[in-house]
């Protein structure tokens, strides 16, 4: 099978844009293989990512990017975000046997990107965080 290029599109950073990359997400993966489910996982990880980054960042109102790839093991999205540096991998996993109510805010959101994904890394390159989400074609 011959893969589909790279394609790349650039958003506003507004909660506005989440419908878009959703679409965008899920037109693009399933166009490279991957069915309905793990297309819609893919894009819910994405919107997780795209939440904080809107939410909890100093970006400067940047767009943010989204890059769909993939080769003959996978689909990837990578996700890049100019502001501070931040690898939300290097956070602790939540404790999820404490009481919700005792239980510190954050976290959540990426333990849920590492479930919904087969694999996730980060890199800083040129004052951006970049994440690269795998989904593996099952």
């Amino acid at each position: 099978m011959s893969e589909p290029p790279s394609i790349r599109r650039r958003f506003p950073r507004h909660l506005k844009s989440l419908k878009s990359m959703r679409d965008f997400v899920v037109e693009h993966s399933s166009a490279r293989g991957l069915d309905g489910r793990r297309a819609g996982d893919l894009a819910l990880a994405l919107e997780e990512l795209a939440v904080n980054a809107i939410n909890y960042d100093d970006g400067a109102g940047d767009d943010l990017s989204v890059e769909i790839s993939s080769d003959d093991k996978g689909v990837y999205l990578t996700f890049s975000e100019k502001g501070k540096e931040f690898n939300p991998l290097s956070q602790p996993p939540p404790e999820l046997s404490d009481d919700i109510r005792k239980r510190p805010i954050g976290g959540l959101g990426i333990f849920m990107v590492r479930r919904l994904t087969d694999g996730i890394e980060y890199k800083r390159t040129n004052g951006n965080n970049v994440l690269t989400l795998t989904m593996k074609r099952r």
